[in-house]
């Protein structure tokens, strides 16, 4: 484990923990978007 890491960092425990946490962070991110589109590009690979 990094004995570093920059402000707001986090080490998460599995591919789910990572999952929920984008996921969470993205809604957050829509919510405080002006106007009532925002356009999203996700990719996994």
């Amino acid at each position: 484990m990094p004995s570093h890491l920059p402000p707001g960092a986090q080490v998460l425990p599995d591919a789910d923990a990572v999952a929920r946490a984008a996921a969470d962070h993205l809604v957050a991110v829509c919510a405080d978007a002006p106007g009532e589109r925002i356009a999203v590009c996700l990719s996994g690979g």
